[in-house]
């Protein structure tokens, strides 16, 4: 079932980038124990290809909190960068949201 599941999302994304005026970006939320992390978060989005847009980093708790949104990455490729960060222990929390902007919208 969960190979259907992947199958149908994989269909669905590659159809909204057929979409003229429609761009699919990515935030991602992470927490972070300090700022040496970075490096090996921009190491992990260079490899991917993919462009920050923007980038915001905070105070948050004993660490720090990143939000960084992403273009020219696929959704499950934001994911699996997550879900690789966090299994490698750069980060301490994170998730991913996708976003659908239409042309024209606020950047």
């Amino acid at each position: 079932m969960r190979a259907c599941q992947d199958a149908y999302e994989a269909s669905a994304e590659y159809a909204l980038d057929d979409l003229p005026g429609v761009e699919i970006q990515h935030d991602l939320f992470l927490a972070l124990p300090d700022l040496t992390a970075w490096s090996a978060i921009a190491e992990r989005l260079s490899a991917a290809r993919a462009e920050v847009r923007a980038l915001q980093i905070a105070p948050d708790g004993d660490g720090l909190g990143l939000r960084c949104r992403l273009t020219r990455i696929a959704s499950g490729e934001a994911r699996a960068l997550v879900s690789d960060l966090l299994e490698a222990g750069v980060a301490r929390r994170g998730q991913v949201e996708h976003l659908l902007l239409a042309a024209g919208a606020a950047r």
